[in-house]
C-alpha cells in the first residue's frame, strides 16, 4: 500500500511539533518515519534496536543518555552506541549528574568497571616505548607548523590570568605531557589529536615515570624528589571513583580543561600547559583536539635529563630553565613578581632578619604585600578581584588562628582542643601561594630548598638563573 491515511491524534500532534521546533527534528514527517523504523525493528529485530535508535541525528538528550545509565548500561556498550557521548553535552552532562545523585551513582560505577584511564595503565612500559621512539616523534615534529590557522567551531585560549595556579607546585608534568602528544602525532600521522586520548596518555606517562621514582624515594630527599607533583600510581586493575576523581582533576590541572567565565561567560581554556602557552585546543565537529604551539615544540625539542637517563634528581636542563623563564613565563607579571620578592628574601634573611619569625613567615608577608601591590597597580581592575578574596581569605583565617591561639590556652576539654589546633593549622591562600611558587622555584633552579625537622628553608640558587630572572621586567 504507497499511501496509508492516518489521522495523529492533537496531543500527540502538538508533542511532535514541539520537537521540531527545538531541532530534534527537521520535521514531522521526519519523526513519524523515523518512530515507524523504530517499532518494526523492534518487532521483527529487536538485537537492532540500539542501531536504529543511534540513526536519530541529532542523537540522545541529556535525560535520555542519563536513563540509559540508570537502566545499567555498560560502558562499552554506550560507547559503542553514542561513540561521541557524555563528552558532547559538555558541561551540560555534569550539571546533569549533579541534579540527578542515583545517576551520578549508576555513572560512577560503570565508568569505575571500564574507563579509559584503566586501558592506558593496562598497557605497560609506554614511557620505555615512547622514549625508544622520540628520535622519530622529533623528526615528525620539525616539519610541521603550529602557527597556521586552523579550520575548527572554536579555538578555546588562556584567559591571561598572570600567576600560575597552586593546583601545580612543578613544571616537569608539562614535558612529559608533551612526550605524550607527539608520540601521538607520530603514531597518527596527524597534528591534531583527540585531547581526551592526550590526556589519558599523558597521565599514564606521568604515572609510570611516578612509580619509577617512588622506587628511589628512600635515597632521594623530598624537596628533591622528582616524583613531588607527578600523580600516585595506582595498582588496581579498574579505577574505583576516588581513583577516577582524582585523575580527572590531575589531567584537567595540568592538561587543561575548557570551563566558562562566571561572569562574562566567555570560555576559555584552563591549566598550566595552556597558562605556559604549549598546546593549543580546538573543537571541530563537536569533538575536542588538541596540538601543539610554537613554544610547545620548541620546549619539548630541549633535551630532558630525566628522559636522558631517567633516575636523577633534576628534572631540567639549564637549557630548559631558561626557556621557561624567558620564554614560558612571559606574560605572567604576578608570578614573576613573587619570585623577584622572594629571591629578596632568601638574600637577605640569614644575616639581617630576626629569626624570631621563620623564613616562611618573611615569604609570606612579602608574598601578600606582593599581591596587595598588584591588586592596587591594576588599573583596569581585569584580576585584581579575584586575588584581593586571596587576601581577604588569607585575612579572616589568620585572625581565626589568633582566636584559636588564645582559647586554647584556657581551654581543658580535649576535642575542643583539637579543634583549635585545626583551625590554628589551616592553609591560607596566601600560604599554598608561597608553597606552589617556591616549589616551582626550586625545580628551576632559582633556589636550594631543605626541610629539616618538618621546616623548610632556602638558599640562593645558580646565580646565572636568578641574573636571568632579575631582567625581566618587573613591575
Amino acid at each position: 500500500m504507497s499511501q496509508y491515511n492516518y489521522k495523529i491524534e492533537e496531543r500527540q500532534l502538538d508533542l511532535i511539533e514541539e520537537l521540531v521546533k527545538i531541532n530534534r527534528y527537521d520535521t514531522k514527517e521526519e519523526f513519524v518515519s523515523q518512530a515507524l523504523e523504530v517499532f518494526l525493528t523492534w518487532e521483527n529485530d529487536p538485537q537492532l534496536i540500539l542501531n536504529e535508535m543511534t540513526k536519530i541525528k541529532k542523537g540522545p538528550t541529556v535525560e535520555q543518555y542519563g536513563f540509559m545509565v540508570f537502566t545499567g548500561m555498560d560502558l562499552i556498550h554506550l560507547k559503542k552506541t553514542y561513540p561521541k557521548y557524555p563528552e558532547k553535552f559538555n558541561t551540560s552532562w555534569e550539571t546533569y549528574l549533579s541534579k540527578n545523585p542515583h545517576v551520578e551513582e549508576k555513572w560512577h560505577e560503570i565508568t569505575a568497571q571500564h574507563d579509559q584511564q584503566s586501558d592506558e595503565r593496562a598497557s605497560h612500559k609506554d614511557y620505555e616505548q615512547s622514549i625508544a621512539r622520540k628520535t622519530d616523534a622529533e623528526n615528525f615534529v620539525k616539519t610541521l607548523n603550529f602557527s597556521e590557522k586552523i579550520e575548527c567551531d572554536n579555538e578555546y585560549v588562556y584567559d591571561g590570568y598572570p600567576l600560575l595556579f597552586t593546583h601545580y607546585s612543578r613544571i616537569f608534568p608539562v614535558k612529559v605531557a608533551l612526550l605524550a602528544l607527539t608520540e601521538l602525532m607520530r603514531g597518527q600521522d596527524r597534528k591534531l589529536i583527540n585531547f581526551n586520548k592526550f590526556t589519558a596518555k599523558a597521565y599514564d606517562l606521568c604515572e609510570e615515570i611516578s612509580e619509577k621514582q617512588r622506587e628511589t624515594k628512600e635515597k632521594t630527599k623530598r624537596e628533591s624528589n622528582i616524583s613531588t607533583g607527578l600523580p600516585r600510581p595506582y595498582s588496581k586493575n579498574k579505577s574505583d571513583p576516588k581513583q577516577v576523581e582524582y585523575q580527572n582533576r590531575y589531567k584537567e590541572r595540568y592538561f587543561g580543561k575548557v570551563k566558562r567565565n562566571k561572569k562574562n561567560q566567555r570560555l576559555y581554556l584552563e591549566g598550566l600547559m595552556s597558562a605556559l602557552n604549549l598546546i593549543r585546543v580546538f573543537k571541530i565537529d563537536e569533538e575536542f583536539h588538541v596540538t601543539l604551539t610554537e613554544k610547545g615544540k620548541e620546549f619539548y625539542m630541549l633535551k630532558n635529563p630525566i628522559f636522558d637517563r631517567e633516575l636523577v634528581n633534576t628534572p631540567f636542563y639549564d637549557e630548559e630553565r631558561q626557556y621557561i623563564l624567558e620564554k614560558l613565563l612571559l606574560g605572567k607579571q604576578l608570578e614573576i613578581n613573587l619570585m623577584h620578592a622572594a629571591i629578596n628574601i632568601v638574600n637577605v634573611y640569614d644575616n639581617k632578619m630576626d629569626k624570631e619569625k621563620s623564613i616562611t613567615d618573611y615569604l609570606d608577608e612579602t608574598f601578600e604585600n606582593t599581591l596587595l601591590e598588584y591588586c592596587n597597580s591594576d588599573k583596569k581592575q581585569i584580576y585584581s578581584e579575584r586575588i584581593k578574596e586571596f587576601l581577604d581569605t588569607t585575612e579572616k583565617i589568620k585572625k581565626e588562628a589568633m582566636a584559636a591561639e588564645e582559647a586554647k590556652k584556657t581551654e581543658s576539654d580535649a576535642t575542643q582542643i583539637e579543634i583549635y589546633k585545626r583551625i590554628i593549622k589551616k592553609q591560607s591562600p596566601i600560604e599554598a601561594i608561597r608553597i606552589a611558587t617556591m616549589g616551582r622555584m626550586s625545580e628551576l633552579g632559582l633556589v636550594k630548598w631543605s626541610i629539616e625537622n618538618g621546616k623548610s628553608s632556602y638558599k640562593l640558587g645558580e646565580q646565572e638563573l636568578i641574573k636571568k630572572l632579575k631582567n625581566l621586567n618587573i613591575q
